[in-house]
């Protein structure tokens, strides 16, 4: 129990929460780093220091994966359209910047 608390505080909830029925998981997660905005990475890293760093670098490759992912199962998200050209197709406004 203390492991899953462990990793919820690295700001890994759901590893936390399958490391109470499953420990070696929740072992993982208390010593893998911690993510950067997580209570325990603003208690115990510091801001300009070596983890923070790697912390922040993981992060970013994480969210990067996570975005390929999402984008990959329901389409990467489209700038809305804002108006309609002279033909009447929809248009952004970066399009319709550029036509001016």
């Amino acid at each position: 129990m203390l492991l899953a608390a462990v990793a919820v505080l690295k700001g890994k909830p759901l590893v936390g929460m399958i490391g109470i029925f499953m420990p070696l998981v929740s072992l993982v997660g208390a010593v893998r780093l911690a993510s950067p905005s997580s209570v325990w990475a603003r208690r115990r890293y510091d801001p300009g220091g070596r983890k923070m760093a790697r912390a922040r670098a993981r992060w970013n490759r994480i969210e990067a994966r996570r975005r390929r992912v999402t984008d990959t199962i329901a389409g990467a998200p489209e700038a809305p359209a804002v108006g309609v050209d002279s033909v009447g197709h929809k248009r952004t406004a970066d399009e319709l910047a550029s036509e001016e």
